[in-house]
């Protein structure tokens, strides 16, 4: 019979410093022990630093000796501790399709959680912004920047935001009303955009313009991922060193998520909503707000509960995707709101099996104990959770942009990096045999770069697009099409197989689009254009067809008639003599001369950067007013009176 241990216990056997890892032969060696004696090599100083992070628990006093005096050095916050009991459960709500395929959407069909004013106070219109990294949360902020300055934004109902977008989305549908203005900043016009009123930025804490600019996300994942790579190792031969001895040791209990905690240090912690393990949402005005303090303490994440501002801000969406294991790398939907989260599509003949339907976002990233026992469209179910399921994580997957590359070039490295490198998992029941997986969650613009299946599936009769594309799309038909997202939601891309899986436009609009997005360009006009399209059905993705939409669509251009008028200090310093050279994974800092073209591998932006971005996304939707007045208008066409959509006056209530 083996004898339990500490790890530390077996700790000075194998503490030699990083380097002492070096001659390992790394030819040899199993792939993730290259990464870990990789990372040791190039981050010993940092691992120095973090040693202690490294053991697993804690010896008693009298066994602890003194430790070397080290020179003093700042402690990034690398690794989070996520220490759920597991006798700890609740109740939660679920919601599944019905026997005629219909999927209640809980905000304004489940009168328990619907939103006061999401139906009657609200137009019936979705605002969709596309993912980029920090290119899309600054032009994010911009083009929110805008319908605030026209006083509409308090008018949209739904918010759909993707990747680098939601980390704009986050902070901002979490912000109290007083706050809003102040947390967008001001529009300037581009006669006022001098150097100095660049700069200027807002304070720390207020304006989202200043965590753009003060973000530098990057060490801090480096770092962590290097720490990770470090423990994973040393953990392993703790572990083979104890079975030689006849010994157990207690399984290390640390989740380093480096991607969650270091974009939530980055974009929400300087407004108050950084905490990412032991925290969860809930809107007020719903019925089931007051039932979330009680059951978020039971399941461990009641330390903090972040309220979203829906009254005077549009209804949050996420867009996540799914991943299967090894051998099915295709993405899958997987939506997080502050009410529930899930895959809304139905995947039958996938293994496992996925969808279809919701869980309350209390009860997110848990084990499911007891199978529902009715055939209801709506339930109550027991969990217990097994990880965190925070605002801040789900920033952290809908961004998780390396393991979706990693994913789509190489698949097969998922299992053996997702832990060093920080990638998402989290538990996943399915609605059809209810069971429960371990499944690897990543960037939602892998399958929905717009987020605007979200809006197409409660049947938004009014959709604003906004494309935060960084190179131009229309020079030519080639360039527009070489981002096989945008032609594949009208079946025009070369891969038939994508088009089938996102095709809901027919395919004569894409040709239209790029014409009247062109003929914009070339005069100098903000690219922005406006047109109805039939909407077709998507049984993969869960939408129905046979109706029609208004979209507008916006997207990330130069305008000459707006730089025109820009001072000739800001018009100089766009258009330096000598060209930044482009190459490399992650850059520096992005300056002006970047503008407005930033490639994504830039993460780290100046303050003058950050302010142009915006104040130029901001003037399409200025310099197009009625247009973007007339989108908060309108009804959805070719649908039956009784359909519960969002586009209706009167929601229909979910069964019970």
């Amino acid at each position: 019979m083996s004898t339990e241990v500490s790890a530390d216990a077996t700790a000075a056997v194998i503490d030699a410093p990083a380097a002492a890892l070096a001659p390992m032969d790394l030819d040899t060696a199993p792939a993730e022990t290259k990464l870990s004696n990789t990372a040791a090599a190039a981050f010993a100083p940092v691992i120095h630093v973090h040693a202690e992070a490294i053991t697993t628990s804690e010896p008693a006093d009298d066994e602890k000796e003194a430790a070397p005096v080290e020179e003093p050095a700042p402690e990034p916050k690398i690794l989070v501790r996520a220490e759920v009991s597991l006798t700890d459960t609740a109740a939660i709500k679920i919601w599944r399709r019905d026997a005629d395929g219909e999927l209640c959407f809980p905000e304004f069909q489940d009168p328990e959680f619907a939103v006061p004013g999401l139906m009657t106070d609200k137009a019936p219109l979705a605002v969709c912004i596309s993912g980029g990294g920090f290119r899309a949360t600054t032009l994010a902020l911009g083009w929110l920047r805008g319908m605030q300055h026209l006083g509409l934004l308090s008018k949209v109902r739904y918010l759909s935001v993707i990747s680098g977008a939601s980390w704009l989305g986050a902070a901002l549908c979490f912000q109290p009303s007083d706050n809003v203005a102040t947390f967008l900043g001001p529009y300037v016009g581009p006669e006022e955009c001098n150097l100095k009123a660049l700069a200027d930025v807002g304070d720390n804490g207020k304006s989202y313009a200043r965590a753009v600019a003060d973000a530098k996300p990057v060490p801090h994942y480096v770092a962590g991922a290097a720490i990770t790579a470090v423990q994973q190792l040393r953990q392993r031969l703790r572990e083979r060193l104890a079975g030689l001895l006849g010994i157990s040791i207690k399984e290390q209990k640390e989740v380093a998520r480096h991607w969650t905690t270091a974009m939530a240090d980055a974009f929400l912690k300087p407004f108050g909503l950084g905490e990412t393990d032991k925290s969860t949402i809930r809107v007020p005005g719903t019925q089931v707000a007051a039932k979330v303090e009680e059951r978020a303490a039971a399941l461990g994440r009641g330390d903090r509960i972040y309220d979203a501002n829906v009254q005077d801000l549009p209804f949050l969406i996420i867009g996540q995707a799914l991943l299967l294991p090894k051998e099915d790398s295709k993405f899958y939907p997987f939506e997080w709101t502050p009410l529930y989260g899930g895959c809304p599509a139905l995947y039958d003949n996938v293994d496992p099996k996925l969808g279809a339907g919701w869980v309350e976002a209390l009860g997110l990233n848990a084990q499911l104990l007891t199978n529902p026992n009715t055939e209801a469209a709506a339930e109550e179910v027991e969990v217990r959770p097994m990880g965190p399921a925070s605002l801040a994580e789900a920033t952290g997957i809908s961004s998780g942009y390396i393991s979706m590359m990693m994913t789509a070039t190489k698949p097969d490295l998922n299992d053996r990096f997702q832990k060093i490198l920080g990638f998402h998992s989290a538990k996943v029941f399915n609605m059809q045999d209810w069971e429960t997986h371990d499944l690897l969650l990543t960037d939602g613009g892998a399958y929905d770069l717009y987020g605007i299946f979200p809006a197409l599936r409660r049947q938004l009769p009014n959709i604003m697009v906004f494309n935060c594309n960084g190179r131009s799309l229309v020079t030519d038909l080639e360039a527009f099409s070489s981002d096989k997202d945008l032609p594949g939601l009208f079946g025009c891309g070369t891969d038939s197989e994508y088009n089938r899986m996102h095709q809901v436009f027919k395919p004569e609009g894409f040709n239209k689009l790029f014409e009247a997005l062109k003929a914009k360009k070339e005069s100098g006009e903000a690219p922005v254009h406006a047109d109805h399209y039939e909407v077709l059905e998507n049984k993969h993705l869960g939408i129905k067809g046979g109706w029609t939409t208004r979209v507008m669509w916006v997207i990330n251009e130069s305008m000459s008639h707006w730089e025109a008028k820009l001072p000739q200090e800001t018009q100089a310093a766009i258009k330096p003599a000598t060209p930044t050279p482009k190459g490399g994974l992650i850059r520096g800092e992005a300056g002006l001369e970047e503008f407005p073209y930033v490639d994504t591998s830039f993460m780290d932006y100046t303050p003058e950067l950050v302010s142009l971005l915006a104040n130029h996304a901001a003037w399409m939707l200025v310099s197009n007013e009625q247009l973007v007045r007339d989108m908060l208008g309108g009804s959805t066409t070719g649908l039956p009176a009784d359909n519960p959509v969002a586009g209706s006056a009167e929601p229909a209530a979910v069964q019970q």
